[in-house]
């Protein structure tokens, strides 16, 4: 159970860092400063930070896991189907 949510914060976080290039940069084309990346990195972990510390939470965090797992697996087969078609 650990180790799933322990996976789930590591691509979590592997999904904001590959992001943040993106958002780096305001409207002007500046650099954003860092103390405003490091706190939207905090209010965004905050939340899964709090669950992690109880059994409930990892729980939940656990579950949340499994059912984003089964949707990502769900849109592959769907995706692997509709290139399967035969084309006319």
């Amino acid at each position: 159970m650990l180790y799933a949510t322990t996976v789930f914060l590591a691509n979590l976080i592997l999904a904001i860092a590959s992001i943040i290039p993106a958002v780096l940069r305001d409207n002007r084309g500046e650099v954003i400063p860092q103390f405003v990346v490091d706190s939207l990195a905090e209010m965004l972990l905050e939340p899964f930070a709090e669950k992690v510390k109880t059994p409930e939470g990892i729980a939940e965090l656990t579950q949340w896991a499994e059912r984003y797992k089964a949707g990502k697996a769900a849109e592959a087969d769907k995706k692997r189907a509709q290139n399967e078609k035969p084309r006319k």
